[in-house]
């Protein structure tokens, strides 16, 4: 078992398996091409979040997009695209009224 895999499966993991996920992802986006991904440097992204300038505009345009595509899906219909979406009708009216 590699140093990393042995790190992820230590660690707490407040969330849920999203949060693993997510973690797992970003790792490998962040590394370079065939970098193997090492015990130090999945400590340190788990301790501080890797955050660059700008990703969280990127991020917000992404789930914007999915929003009105599954509204769009549902008719306009907000009360079952929210349902679909496993969001509150409130959550999806703010991230509309952006």
């Amino acid at each position: 078992m590699t140093a990393a895999r042995t790190v992820l499966l230590e660690y707490d993991w407040p969330g849920n398996v999203r949060e693993l996920k997510h973690v797992v992802e970003a790792l490998v986006v962040s590394s370079r091409d065939g970098e193997m991904i090492g015990e130090s440097r999945t400590r340190d992204f788990l301790e501080k979040p890797q955050v660059r300038p700008g990703q969280t505009e990127i991020l917000d345009e992404l789930v914007d997009q999915h929003i009105r595509h599954t509204l769009d899906a549902c008719g306009s219909n907000k009360a079952k695209a929210a349902r679909r979406l496993g969001i509150s009708r409130k959550t999806l009216y703010r991230r509309l009224g952006r």
